[in-house]
């Protein structure tokens, strides 16, 4: 039986991983946010996707996916949701940067030198997109116990996982509103600092798991491959491995 998984000798650099998770961010996203199928994007991406979860180390599957990706962006634009914003920016840094590169053999030292180039702007965009989320939050609306986006996550949670309580008083309303603000503050920072990266990797997983169970399915599977250039430079190596020791015990 074959394997959606790429042969573990393909995985030659975190670029790769990239790749590939951008690819199951798009098929996710598409499976919850579907679009308009009046005009071929949809469908390109879509194929697009899915080469990238069987070839994600080919340079026309990469090139593809992501010239797909944007195009489909700017044709339905301004109608796109958030994080599509930033899936556009990431898109396009990624575009110049594989073309600065268009002309190497295609090596595991030129991934990692277009990883040196592009990885460093990707991180930057992640703290942008997390300040903004944050900072946008700092209005009156939001702020209101009663009519807040997070006591309002918050209640949706708590009534799909009968475990937690739901915030009756005004103080535990507040609570949600700037535990919110500050965990979500809190994940660029600790992303930041080389020596609490791990850390925040796994709030930012805690974060994403949470909306995803809360219906931002769309948001929270795209959300893997926004991490990978804080990952050690060696994580492909790490996943090949362990895709490895997985076939083997099959």
């Amino acid at each position: 039986m074959s394997s959606a998984l790429p042969s573990a000798n393909r995985w030659r650099s975190n670029l790769e991983v990239l790749v590939f998770l951008l690819g199951l961010g798009v098929l996710i996203h598409k499976s919850q946010l579907p679009d308009a199928l009046t005009t071929p994007w949809p469908f390109l991406t879509t194929a697009f996707a899915v080469a990238a979860l069987w070839r994600p180390g080919s340079r026309f599957v990469a090139y593809g996916l992501v010239a797909a990706v944007i195009t489909e962006i700017l044709w339905f634009w301004p109608y796109v949701v958030n994080h599509q914003a930033y899936l556009l920016f990431a898109g396009l840094i990624m575009l110049l940067s594989m073309v600065r590169i268009s002309g190497s053999s295609g090596t595991s030292e030129d991934h990692i030198e277009l990883e040196s180039h592009l990885f460093p702007a990707l991180r930057t965009g992640v703290y942008a997109l997390f300040t903004f989320a944050v900072l946008h939050k700092l209005n009156h609306g939001s702020l209101n116990p009663d009519v807040s986006c997070a006591v309002s996550h918050y209640e949706t949670f708590a009534d799909r996982l009968a475990m937690f309580p739901t915030p009756n008083s005004t103080s535990s309303r507040r609570a949600l509103i700037y535990g919110t603000l500050i965990g979500e503050a809190a994940i660029p920072v600790l992303l930041y600092f080389r020596r609490s990266r791990t850390l925040g990797l796994g709030v930012a997983f805690v974060f994403h798991f949470l909306m995803g169970i809360n219906g931002h399915q769309a948001f929270s599977g795209f959300s893997p491959a926004l991490y990978v250039p804080f990952l050690p430079p060696r994580f492909h190596e790490l996943l090949a491995a362990h895709v490895r020791a997985f076939r083997q015990q099959r």
